[in-house]
């Protein structure tokens, strides 16, 4: 798959967890509104845990997609997949890629170069992940579902909820299923 690159958006990658060797890419507007801090939005891929990266043609293309239209900086953390890494050790590195954005917006002089100088409103962040049911057939469109989450100086994971969009309820059923 060939990457979707209009120039209207740019990347960085940033090692997040140096005892692991996990990396995130930053992508931000080439353009963003003068005088605006940029709203977060954190991309987590799909992949069910067991597949994917941050550098993958399409979710490449869909991070650059969000930062130009959405006028946001995206994050896109990897992690652990299994089989070789067991859940929730894959959520355990999402939180920990969290922890590290709460890290930057409380450094001072310290932070990437990217979250420095006020580009950035640490107090707007917004969580995607990437969802698929079931089976190829049954696709939720769009496949995003959002949370919001608010950085402090003091991390909640409780505090993590559903922002507007309901998930589905009961059981989900494949048409070979039905």
């Amino acid at each position: 798959m060939k990457v979707e690159d209009d120039g209207s958006a740019v990347w960085n990658d940033c090692l997040y967890d140096e005892n692991n060797n996990l990396h995130l890419r930053l992508y931000k507007p080439c353009s963003p509104p003068a005088a605006t801090k940029l709203p977060v939005l954190y991309f987590f891929h799909g992949g069910g845990f067991c597949l994917g990266s941050r550098t993958w043609p399409h979710m490449y293309s869909c991070c650059l997609r969000l930062a130009s239209a959405l006028q946001v900086l995206v994050v896109a953390p990897d992690y652990h997949l299994a089989p070789g890494h067991r859940l929730p050790a894959a959520l355990g590195d999402d939180m920990s890629s969290v922890q590290w954005l709460q890290n930057q917006a409380v450094l001072d002089g310290g932070a990437d170069e990217w979250l420095q100088g006020g580009s950035v409103n640490f107090g707007r962040v917004l969580l995607f992940f990437s969802i698929q049911f079931c089976c190829l057939s049954l696709t939720l469109s769009p496949c995003m579902r959002p949370f919001s989450i608010k950085l402090g100086k003091k991390m909640d994971k409780n505090k993590i909820g559903l922002c507007n969009t309901p998930l589905p309820h009961g059981p989900i059923h494949c048409p070979s299923q039905l």
